[in-house]
């Protein structure tokens, strides 16, 4: 039996990883958002926390209003059945922020609860607006919303039961692609209209910020865009039934986020806002009801909350949560209604890589684990008959998925990779070809030399990233899906390129570097620790570190450092290779890496600067920026090296560990991504340039 830690806050027991509260014989689940503004006033009890901590701790710095700060306090006193004005446990210090005053210690609790824990009912104040019971099948989506109570309502109560089913692909049933669009740009988010006359779908220029929907005949190819309303961008149409109106997504970084329908007439186009959403929000995903009369849609509290399934009444703006997920990654953040109007394929982010494919009957509101893939899905769609569901394989292509009998069959076999599939309720499917973003990796021999000038190093017609340089230069390893999948792949010194890895499943690989004596590479796979033998590709993996971030060496060969969460804060932990020992280093850090002299230096996640440990005395080495990646910045050459983005142009930024002298200057390259830096001893660097790539949409002919 494991153990885990927890709190005791007077009489009250705290579990962060069951996201509950209990004593005696009662319990109660908080929503994640309560728990993690509950860990952050244990964290700092006795301490006032202002609403900017609040807000920099629990929302890392987004955009949000007073009453969802007031509205997380109100139910955390309501659980602890505190009296604001007598209180035993928050004290409000007006104008100012909250006090934990309770008494609080450390416990250890047994780790004999089940993985996930089943969502807790939703509180009256998760419900934006109580409901009526009552009405027909269909009447709720209508704007009676009543069967809501007995049938949707019951997996807010119970989480999925039925056992996930993991299916092998065993066929192969390739499809004709017809390409539908060629425009000098991305076009994205295909939806084809009822009878499959017109093409709606997302467009932006290469190097463009705003998105536009257009809507393009198949028969004569005719584009019309949609009007856009000041700086607005455009995206996720959606086809109402009748095919005379869409809804779509409309965000602006200045002006929030709302949800449109357009009517297209004979006399044109007529717009209209039928919702306001989170004003951070810049993704969802659409469908119309059966009835027209509301729209199933997913939204989030902000950019680091969970995404959750709406039902929006268009008669009366009225709204119903139909999802809650209690799971660590995004949430639920796509769906596509079936051809018979009954069921809901919902896909549901898990452990941030991990994508759970849903069905979700919306007449008894039960739920279905139907398959759990290891990588991210961007859509799912409803192949012809209604008994199938299409999906981006892991390689690339896209794969059908039979419900009865359970069948995976592979449908496409192109060079390109070819994701984002949708139907129309006949069964017409579209999707779009090609990737959004290109990856190359560049090699810069002189940084700080004014004739010298950046080398293109690695590219080919997919995505090469994660590089690292060794020591001495002479030999790149990085990542590259140019074979299908993310492999680890070697440059050496002739140029020649070799891949390395032979994964077989899709893999998150980040956070490469090359050991003191350059015989392994460290790095991480799907937030795994791993060391990779470059001479002959053995891969060795560390469980005793799981869910890091920012891997990095240690002092000796035998030593890596890496960033785990423990109770919502991040701490930098030290793993030896040989025993598997690990322990903490810094209750409060984010990345870190050892110089030659064996300072510590270090990043914080809520806090500003890069910080060095020396001699068991910290302080803040550098305050102008903060690095949020750790492959951005990097220690060679008794030098602190950084990737600093400035007004128009990503700069670079070295300074001298000893006397503190700094060297800036720009790099003369556009697109260079915030993400990666790579310096050898003597001061050469490897870069990326990241930037957006050409798509197309294509009919997926049967």
């Amino acid at each position: 039996m494991g153990k885990r830690s927890g709190y005791l806050l007077e009489d009250w027991l705290v579990d962060p990883q069951m996201s509950t509260l209990s004593r005696e014989e009662a319990q109660v689940r908080l929503e994640l958002r309560v728990m993690q503004v509950l860990l952050c006033l244990i964290h700092h009890a006795n301490t006032l926390v202002s609403r900017e901590m609040l807000i920099q701790e629990v929302w890392h710095g987004g955009i949000i209003t007073d009453n969802a700060i007031n509205r997380i306090i109100g139910l955390l006193r309501q659980h602890l059945q505190d009296n604001p004005r007598e209180p035993r446990f928050i004290k409000t210090v007006p104008k100012q922020g909250y006090v934990l005053i309770a008494k609080v210690r450390e416990t250890t609790l047994d780790d004999d609860s089940p993985d996930e824990p089943l969502p807790a009912k939703l509180a009256d104040a998760e419900t934006e607006q109580k409901i009526a019971a009552g009405g027909s099948k269909w009447g709720y989506l209508g704007g009676a919303f009543g069967v809501l109570a007995a049938g949707i309502a019951s997996w807010l109560y119970l989480a999925p039961v039925q056992e996930n089913i993991q299916l092998e692909l065993t066929d192969v049933a390739i499809r004709r692609l017809t390409p539908l669009t060629s425009l000098n740009g991305q076009e994205v988010d295909p939806s084809l209209s009822p009878d499959g006359s017109m093409l709606a779908f997302s467009y932006r220029e290469l190097n463009a910020d705003k998105w536009h929907i257009e809507l393009m005949a198949l028969g004569d190819r005719v584009i019309k865009t949609i009007p856009v309303v000041d700086d607005y961008s455009l995206r996720y149409p959606a086809w109402r039934h009748d095919g005379k109106a869409l809804a779509y997504l409309a965000f602006s970084e200045t002006q929030g986020c709302r949800i449109m329908v357009t009517e297209l007439t004979e006399e044109g186009m007529r717009s209209r806002i039928v919702s306001q959403c989170h004003q951070t929000t810049q993704s969802t995903s659409i469908a119309w009801s059966p009835s027209n009369r509301s729209l199933f849609y997913v939204d989030a509290e902000g950019v680091e909350g969970f995404k959750r399934v709406f039902l929006l009444s268009l008669s009366d703006g009225r709204r119903q949560q139909l999802s809650q997920p209690h799971v660590v990654g995004r949430g639920d953040y796509a769906l596509a209604l079936s051809p018979d109007g009954h069921s809901l394929a919902v896909l549901r982010s898990i452990n941030w890589f991990d994508t759970q494919i849903l069905l979700f009957d919306i007449e008894s509101g039960d739920w279905q684990n139907l398959q759990r893939v290891g990588y991210p899905l961007r859509s799912i769609a409803w192949d012809k008959g209604g008994n199938a569901l299409v999906y981006r394989g892991e390689e690339g292509q896209l794969h059908r998925l039979q419900l009865k009998p359970r069948k995976l069959t592979r449908l496409t076999s192109v060079l390109q990779e070819i994701n984002s599939p949708s139907a129309n309720s006949a069964g017409r499917m579209a999707a779009v070809v090609g990737e959004l973003f290109e990856e190359e990796i560049w090699f810069w021999s002189s940084p700080f030399d004014e004739t010298s000038k950046p080398q293109r190093f690695v590219a080919s017609s997919r995505r090469d990233t994660a590089g690292t340089l060794r020591h001495d230069g002479k030999e790149l390893i990085f990542v590259s899906n140019r074979s299908g999948l993310p492999q680890l792949w070697r440059r050496d010194e002739q140029g020649t390129e070799k891949q390395l890895s032979r994964l077989s499943t899709f893999s998150h690989i980040d956070e490469l570097s090359y050991s003191a004596d350059d015989k392994l590479v460290a790095g991480s796979l799907n937030q795994q620790v791993f060391v990779l033998n470059p001479e002959n590709g053995e891969l060795k993996f560390f469980p005793q570190l799981g869910n890091v971030r920012n891997v990095s060496w240690g002092r000796s060969s035998n030593e890596l450092l890496a960033a785990v969460s423990v109770d919502g804060r991040w701490q930098i932990n030290s793993l030896l290779l040989d025993s598997g020992e690990q322990q903490p280093l810094l209750t409060d850090g984010f990345s870190a890496k050892y110089a030659a002299d064996g300072t510590l230096y270090f990043t914080r996640l809520y806090k500003k600067g890069i910080w060095r440990l020396k001699q068991g005395v910290e302080e803040l080495f550098y305050d102008q920026y903060t690095p949020h990646f750790g492959s951005s910045w990097q220690l060679a050459s008794e030098a602190l090296w950084l990737l600093r983005p400035n007004d128009n142009a990503m700069g670079i930024l070295k300074i001298d560990l000893h006397t503190g002298k700094r060297e800036g200057r720009d790099i003369p390259m556009e697109k260079v991504s915030p993400r990666l830096l790579s310096v050898t001893d003597d001061g050469q660097i490897s870069l990326a340039l990241l930037g957006p790539a050409n798509t197309d949409i294509v009919e997926v002919i049967n």
